[in-house]
């Protein structure tokens, strides 16, 4: 029971340290890409500028596959994740800020950051759907991580609502949309899949 507990705990912990190397190499990415960006703060960097390489290291989806594949071999596996997301929060921020600010520019590397996010989000709520929260007799407790848990696996649904509402509302530009449409059926294949790979709580 306290080892249910405790792992439970450290699932939603989102202030781990912890640097292995796929993660170390991300976080190294993401600190050289905020060097860079800090030297323009009223631009935010796109994969045509000088400085564009930056950026792709830290917006690649194919790069978020490889880091949940790798991490998944070891049982710190959930403390990764909330490690990595919690790191890929500026890079978030200024990719919706910038599609925001400056339509049909950012595109490319708006749904890239999309892309990379989601995976992120879909990993994360996975680990928490094997979770027996029967065998939580402190029903505070239990209700805690119960809404804890529903918000976790929500977010992938709810991020693909705002996909689809941006496509709707034309907030890409119009060449681009037939590849932002096709992202998002890529993106709703993968929740499907993680969906029938992960084990439903009873």
């Amino acid at each position: 029971m306290k080892k249910l507990i405790f792992t439970l705990l450290l699932t939603f912990h989102f202030s781990c340290t912890f640097a292995g190397d796929e993660l170390g190499l991300l976080k190294k990415d993401i600190s050289d890409y905020l060097t860079e960006q800090n030297k323009t703060p009223n631009q935010i960097i796109k994969y045509s500028d000088g400085n564009g390489n930056v950026a792709r290291a830290v917006l690649n989806p194919d790069r978020a596959k490889r880091f949940i594949d790798e991490i998944r071999k070891g049982s710190d596996y959930p403390e990764k994740l909330k490690v990595a997301l919690e790191q890929y929060k500026p890079i978030s921020q200024n990719y919706m800020t910038a599609f925001n600010r400056s339509p049909g520019q950012y595109d490319t590397e708006y749904l890239d950051h999309f892309d990379f996010l989601f995976q992120l989000m879909v990993a994360n709520a996975s680990p928490i759907r094997n979770v027996n929260f029967d065998a939580i007799k402190d029903e505070g407790m239990k209700a805690m991580l119960q809404a804890s848990a529903k918000m976790m696996q929500a977010m992938p649904t709810l991020f693909l609502v705002t996909l689809e509402k941006q496509i709707k509302d034309k907030k890409f530009s119009e060449a681009f949309t037939p590849q932002a449409v096709a992202k998002l059926n890529h993106l709703r294949e993968i929740q499907s899949q993680a969906l029938q790979t992960d084990v439903s709580p009873k």
